[in-house]
């Protein structure tokens, strides 16, 4: 059925190309679809995986829609014209997020929190401690961790020294298990 837009219909065909899970992969992926001719491109969601896209996507004036996005201006600003953000998820879930820790724990005061270190850590940490601290709660530690993390205890540990009532983790996702 495709799309409309203004009155136009536009036909829509899904291609999908590997990424690898890096930047590079990101790139050379881009750089393939752009080639056989893909005007729109969505995804993907982990910061230099996007930033890997919009490298190619940006100067070759492709539309795109980042399905995550961890705030860095890199990913989705003022410099990415072409890009959309959809939704703009590393903040619109922190609210919905601590409004359930209230509701379904309600004797918890004090969080600990960590973060995949993926550049994202400078521009959304601030967002994330405010945004817990606005909610009422005592911030006991924050941790950045990288997306290599295998061995949990070292990370865990430190969290739980800092005598959380209960530990946050903000973007984390496939890639964190």
């Amino acid at each position: 059925g495709g799309i409309t837009i203004d009155g136009q219909k536009y036909n829509v065909e899904k291609v999908i190309e590997d990424i690898k899970g890096t930047a590079d992969g990101s790139a050379a992926a881009t750089n393939k679809l752009i080639y056989e001719g893909v005007k729109f491109i969505v995804g993907p969601v982990v910061p230099y995986m996007v930033e890997g896209v919009g490298q190619i996507s940006e100067p070759a004036e492709v539309l795109r829609v980042v399905m995550y996005n961890c705030y860095l201006p890199t990913e989705f600003g003022a410099n990415t014209p072409y890009t959309f953000l959809c939704p703009h998820n590393s903040i619109i879930g922190i609210e919905p997020t601590l409004s359930y820790l209230k509701e379904a724990y309600p004797e918890v005061t004090k969080l600990a929190w960590t973060i995949p270190d993926d550049g994202c850590i400078p521009y959304l940490e601030p967002v994330v401690t405010a945004a817990i601290e606005d909610a009422g709660y005592e911030v006991t530690k924050w941790i950045g961790w990288a997306h290599t993390t295998v061995d949990w205890t070292p990370t865990a540990t430190s969290l739980l020294a800092s005598n959380p009532d209960a530990v946050l983790m903000r973007n984390g996702g496939p890639l964190a298990t």
